[in-house]
C-alpha cells in the first residue's frame, strides 16, 4: 500500500529580510550615538532622520555631531556631510571648522580654502583659532604660502 501525504508549501520568502535597526533609546546628548556607534551611511541616514523628526537637528552642537561624523570619521561620507552642512540655516564656526577639516582630510584642501573665504565674506560667521588650524593645513597641503599669510 502506497500512502501519499499531500502538503502545501510553505510561504517562507526566499530570502530574509534583514532585521530593521532601531535606537531602543535615543539619548538626550545624542554625540555618543553619533560618533560612535554610526559605522556606516545607512546607520548615519537613521539617526539624521530620527534628529529632523525630534527636531533635535536644529541644535548647533547635535547638528555639529552629525556633520562630524560624515565628514571625518565614516570613510565616503564627504558628499553626505557636505549636505548637512548646506541644509544647516545658519552654520557657526564650529560647523565650518569640521567641514574644512573634512575636506584638507579627504584630498580637497583646495576646496577647503574656498570654504573658509565664503565663509569670511558671510558676516554673521567669524573664524576662531581652530578655523585657522584648519585652513593653514589645507594651505599646507597645497603649499600655498600666500594663501596661509592672507588667512
Amino acid at each position: 500500500m502506497v500512502v501519499v501525504i499531500m502538503t502545501t508549501p510553505s510561504i517562507l520568502p526566499s530570502k530574509t529580510p534583514t532585521p530593521i535597526t532601531s535606537i531602543p533609546h535615543f539619548p538626550s546628548n545624542p554625540k555618543s550615538i553619533i560618533l560612535y556607534q554610526c559605522k556606516t551611511i545607512m546607520d548615519l541616514n537613521q539617526v539624521h532622520a530620527h534628529l529632523i523628526k525630534t527636531r533635535l537637528i536644529h541644535s548647533p552642537a547635535v547638528a555639529a555631531n552629525l556633520l562630524e561624523s560624515a565628514a571625518l570619521i565614516l570613510p565616503d561620507a564627504m558628499d553626505y556631510a557636505l549636505s548637512v552642512f548646506h541644509s544647516i540655516p545658519q552654520p557657526n564656526p564650529p560647523a565650518y571648522n569640521i567641514l574644512i577639516r573634512g575636506l584638507t582630510l579627504h584630498h580637497s584642501p583646495h576646496r577647503a580654502i574656498l570654504l573658509f573665504k565664503h565663509m569670511c565674506h558671510d558676516n554673521l560667521v567669524y573664524p576662531d583659532d581652530f578655523t585657522f588650524c584648519a585652513v593653514f593645513k589645507a594651505c599646507s597641503k597645497l603649499r600655498a604660502l600666500l594663501q596661509a599669510q592672507q588667512a
